[in-house]
């Protein structure tokens, strides 16, 4: 039988398939060790107690180079807010540092305040936090049970009195908060007629009743349904021209598009037509 000697280089091939292996088995030892001393130290809280004690370190650095925020802000479009109602939904512990805080969190409590239709939060490091608000418009005092709340803007409720809303006109009537924008809006294209109504009356939740000067004393006029600008307009170009807002008047009627109805204190109604020509 013939014999077959390796050569060299089999020999050597062999040897390195050999270190490989043992290679491969240390490495599998290793990473086997390392797993078990891991999950050793989560289990027995080591690992925490070291992460924490990093944490701590690291928020102890940044204070030390001033990212403490000391519960300061600047604050941008804050009309009717109380610093007060903010300095509570941040609540913002003292020497807190501006890299941990929660913005979503702030930006949440801010937005439930009764003014705060809107709230953007932004840090600015390395100790500056930036919060931009918009607020809610209020445009009217709805009146219920001899109690006010203010309507803004959209029609909605806010559950909170602020300065300026005393000087705002009286809506009465149950669905008087949703209508109000669309009166206030018309309105406002007429100066003289808007600073001098005290009051509205929503009627049947269809049309209005103004009050002007005084509740009590004043000229009550009566609103159609429909084209509210457009009757609005008349009784202005009738307080240009006549200046009827002046005069004893107790009512006017702009309920017809074709005639206007005035009844003066005490007299009789006198019509008049579309331009309030007797």
């Amino acid at each position: 039988m013939r014999t077959i000697k390796k050569t060299q280089k089999q020999k050597n091939n062999s040897f390195k398939i050999w270190i490989h292996r043992i290679f491969s088995v240390f490495l599998t030892t290793v990473f086997i060790i390392l797993v078990v001393l891991c999950l050793w130290s989560v289990y027995n809280g080591y690992a925490q107690e070291k992460w924490n004690m990093f944490i701590n370190k690291f928020h102890t650095t940044l204070g030390n180079i001033g990212f403490e925020l000391n519960n300061e802000a600047l604050i941008t479009g804050r009309k009717r807010t109380s610093e007060a109602q903010i300095i509570e939904a941040l609540n913002i512990p003292q020497n807190k540092l501006i890299t941990t805080l929660d913005l979503n969190r702030i930006q949440e409590n801010l937005e439930k305040l009764p003014w705060i239709k809107q709230a953007s939060v932004r840090r600015q490091l390395p100790n500056i936090l930036h919060i931009y608000l918009n607020e809610r418009k209020p445009i009217a005092l709805w009146q219920k049970e001899q109690k006010h709340f203010p309507v803004d803007e959209n029609g909605d409720i806010v559950n909170s009195m602020c300065d300026e809303c005393v000087y705002l006109p009286i809506v009465v009537g149950k669905n008087a908060p949703q209508k109000a924008p669309e009166l206030i809006k018309a309105l406002e294209k007429f100066e003289i007629l808007y600073t001098r109504t005290i009051s509205a009356v929503l009627v049947s939740s269809r049309r209005w009743n103004l009050y002007i000067d005084d509740i009590e004393n004043g000229v009550i006029v009566l609103l159609p349904d429909t084209d509210l600008t457009e009757s609005l307009k008349r009784l202005d170009d009738l307080q240009k021209e006549h200046r009827i807002l002046d005069k004893k008047i107790r009512k006017i009627d702009l309920r017809q598009e074709d005639k206007i109805i005035i009844k003066p204190d005490g007299k009789d109604a006198i019509i008049s037509d579309k331009k309030g020509d007797k």
